[in-house]
């Protein structure tokens, strides 16, 4: 018998709670069953997390170079690839960076990948987004502003899902 897969609905429930479960660690804090405003944060340098922005913008920009390869070297995924290629997009532009340049017609492998090959491509990606999903959320707990803070939490959330999504089966189009 083979393990139960995921299915698309049960993923979406999964990043829905997680997104809730974020926003309900925010706002307040509860002092003998009364809600108390928690009091506001002082305002952060502008450069208290000036890394921490730095390295997510390298590393969205190395996952959307990473896609735009795949997308070049196997226009089979394209489909499911390019949904997942444009979420990383918007991830840039949420930190404020530019899109990424694709790469050039001379940068990429001039071969289409087999069944195999194309496995393979996929186990990259997912990969790739794990290891990015470990980087954002340990940023998250690390910036000093909260606003950053659940940017990262929220990337690093999505890029999860990205993961999870790569493990599925590719769909068949028929």
């Amino acid at each position: 018998m083979q393990p139960a897969r995921p299915t698309r609905r049960r993923v979406l429930v999964a990043a829905g709670g997680f997104v809730a479960g974020l926003a309900a660690c925010t706002t307040t804090s509860s002092t003998l069953g009364r809600s108390t405003p928690t009091p506001p944060a002082p305002d952060p340098s502008p450069d208290a997390d000036a890394g921490l922005t730095a390295r997510a913008v390298a590393d969205v920009r190395a996952l959307a170079a990473a896609y735009a390869r795949a997308l070049t070297a196997a226009p089979s995924l394209a489909t499911e690839l390019r949904a997942l290629a444009v979420e990383v997009d918007r991830h840039l532009t949420a930190l404020g960076a530019p899109f990424a340049t694709p790469p050039t017609a001379g940068s990429t492998a001039t071969r289409t990948p087999g069944g195999a090959g194309l496995a393979v491509l996929r186990r990259r990606l997912q990969v790739a987004e794990r290891a990015a999903a470990g980087r954002r959320l340990a940023d998250s707990v690390a910036a000093e502003d909260p606003r950053l803070a659940r940017l990262l939490a929220s990337i690093g959330g999505s890029n999860r899902m990205h993961a999870v999504v790569l493990t599925q089966p590719p769909a068949t189009h028929r």
